[in-house]
This record gives structure tokens, sequence and C-alpha cells, in this order.
């Protein structure tokens, strides 16, 4: 597959404003409890898989500027690779944007527990997966859902994001 310069900018302007979006709003966007808006961008891998990379790299760059210090840059960009590829994988955008809800408790729950010195144990890793997926279900199924929707019956705009 031949990569464009179109393909490369596209990608870096999304992965800018997953990073510009999640430490903009970092208060929210980092921690056991976080409500990470930008992951709602991870919706538009359903419509091209050729933006999967804008996903996984400003996840790790957003990780820069995370708590968790280096271990999230490389647990930020494996979680996106991982769900990213299921999203593509999707006949339905509504499975597709369950994918993050189930990737993110399970990676970055056990990151964060591991990291935070908590006792490695099912329960510790419940106590944050579980805010971890309630958060993620949130911003993918309850607002990204309805909004990617909007944005699929939009032609120009997906005539725009599939010529990608």
């Amino acid at each position: 597959m031949k990569i464009t310069t179109k393909q490369i900018v596209a990608v870096g302007i999304i992965a800018a404003l997953y990073v510009a979006i999640t430490v903009g709003l970092g208060a929210i966007s980092f921690g056991a409890v976080q409500l990470r808006i930008a992951i709602a961008l991870s919706l538009l891998v359903y419509f091209n898989p050729r933006l999967a990379p804008a996903i996984i790299i400003g996840n790790a760059i957003a990780g820069v500027f995370s708590p968790w210090g280096v271990i999230n840059i490389i647990v930020g960009a494996v979680t996106p690779a991982i769900f990213t590829w299921l999203m593509t994988k999707c006949k339905s955008m509504l499975v597709a944007s369950f994918m993050p809800t189930i990737f993110v408790p399970i990676t970055i729950g056990w990151m964060i527990v591991w990291v935070s010195g908590m006792p490695i144990t099912f329960g510790s890793w419940a106590s944050v997966a579980g805010p971890l997926a309630v958060s993620t279900f949130i911003v993918m199924t309850v607002v990204g859902y309805p909004l990617a929707r909007l944005v699929q019956k939009n032609n120009w705009l997906m005539e725009k994001i599939k010529s990608i």
C-alpha cells in the first residue's frame, strides 16, 4: 500500500487534535477515573482504516503528558493498536464503538494498578477498570456513536474521510 502525502497530513492533523483535546482536558483525561473525550475520534477508523495511525500516535504523544510516565506512552500506543485493528473488522459501527470500552479497561486498568503501587489483584484491577469501562462507554457509545452517525449522513464529509 502506497502512503500518500495527503494520508500523512491527515494522520498528523488527527493525531494533533487527539493530543490537543486530551492535554487540554488533562484534568479529566488521565487517572483511574477519566473521561478521555478524544477517544471518540477512534470512530474515524471505522470509516477509514488508514486513520488508525492517527489514534495510535495521538495516544502515545498524549501519554507523554500523563502522570503515569513512560509506561503510559507504550501502553497508550499498544491499546489503540489493538482496538483500532478490531474496529476495522467490525461490520457494525455500534459494535466498533465497543472495542475501546473492552480494551481500555483491560490494558490501562492493569497499567494504573501496577504504576500506582496498588496490590496486583483482580479486586484492585476491577476498582480501576470499572470506572474506565463506564467512562469509555459514555464517550464512545453514548456520545461518539451518535456523532459518528451524523458524520456518516454527511455525504461531503464522508467523501473527504474515505478519500484519505
